[in-house]
């Protein structure tokens, strides 16, 4: 390791985390969002990863079109449905971008040009937090930031909603196929899938699990005012938030899983992206991962300085 910088200053690293440009989806390095850090990014290794996207992209889209066809409309209440066409959307999406830049890899034909990876350690950073991985360090294109917003929701709303079921709402009573698989795995895969992939996660963006916590909240508020039942009949879609006969405990409950609960799950995610690129990156130094160690080892020493300044 380098010997030219003291240990960082973690109150600064904080104020760069906790800058507002972190709100917004811009990031120096395209290429985590086409391949996992864990392999090489060759041809010979990234075949691995793209069948591991196929695999549960059939595996969820297979439960997916079930849903559909066997029960109909009214699943669309639950927030079940709503996590597993979420988680779906994501992995299709996921899928198809990481399926084209295979190919771009792969193939022996003029790939479409991409900014450089452009990691701030290469850019004249200032003294204090002004736009770390903003704007002027981005490399992602549109259908990258479309990807990390599924990112997101997708898994984010799948890992809730696990937790939810098994926590707020199951009763006892035969397990199915469906349950294991929508009620557990969506979940279990949600966490995989932080430390498959090389996605960035902020803590700023809880703000997108909030607002479709809000959304849901307001549809099932809808929902309840036009005497909608659930498919046993209930004027409710759950009896946690049974708006009719529990108004004040049923507020209460959505205001804390709304403005709680949601963010909690995010910033576990983000617990859990630290853990991550804090593996990769001592994996880098000791030359492990030796396609990691360039871009790694530079990018930390050189922030190492700029939080120090």
């Amino acid at each position: 390791m380098s010997g030219r910088v003291k240990e960082v200053n973690w109150f600064k690293a904080l104020c760069w985390e906790l800058h507002i440009s972190r709100i917004f989806f811009f990031h120096h390095n395209w290429k985590a969002f086409a391949y996992t850090p864990w392999l090489p990014d060759s041809v010979y290794w990234q075949w691995i990863y793209l069948v591991y996207r196929w695999i549960t992209f059939t595996f969820f889209f297979i439960y997916f079109i079930w849903n559909q066809i066997s029960d109909g409309g009214i699943t669309y209440i639950y927030l079940t449905t709503w996590s597993l066409n979420l988680l779906t959307l994501y992995l299709f999406y996921a899928t198809l971008s990481v399926t084209v830049y295979y190919i771009r890899l792969a193939l022996p034909i003029e790939r479409i040009k991409r900014k450089p990876i452009n990691p701030p350690s290469r850019c004249a950073l200032p003294s204090k937090p002004y736009g770390l991985c903003s704007y002027r360090t981005n490399t992602l294109a549109w259908y990258d930031i479309i990807h990390w917003f599924l990112f997101i929701i997708g898994p984010g709303i799948s890992l809730a909603s696990m937790v939810l079921f098994w926590a707020a709402i199951y009763r006892g009573g035969p397990i199915s196929h469906w349950d294991v698989a929508i009620h557990l795995l969506n979940g279990v895969f949600s966490v995989v899938e932080v430390w498959v992939a090389r996605i960035p996660i902020r803590v700023y963006h809880a703000l997108y699990a909030v607002l479709l916590g809000c959304v849901y909240v307001v549809f099932s508020g809808i929902y309840f005012s036009a005497g909608g039942e659930n498919q046993q009949g209930d004027p409710y879609i759950y009896s946690i938030i049974d708006y009719g006969n529990s108004p004040v405990n049923a507020t209460i409950t959505v205001m804390s899983i709304v403005m709680l609960f949601a963010p909690a799950v995010i910033l576990f995610y983000y617990a859990n992206y630290l853990l991550r690129e804090t593996i990769l990156r001592t994996l880098a130094y000791k030359g492990v991962f030796k396609w990691l160690c360039k871009e790694d080892k530079t990018k930390f020493d050189d922030f190492k300085e700029t939080v120090n300044a």
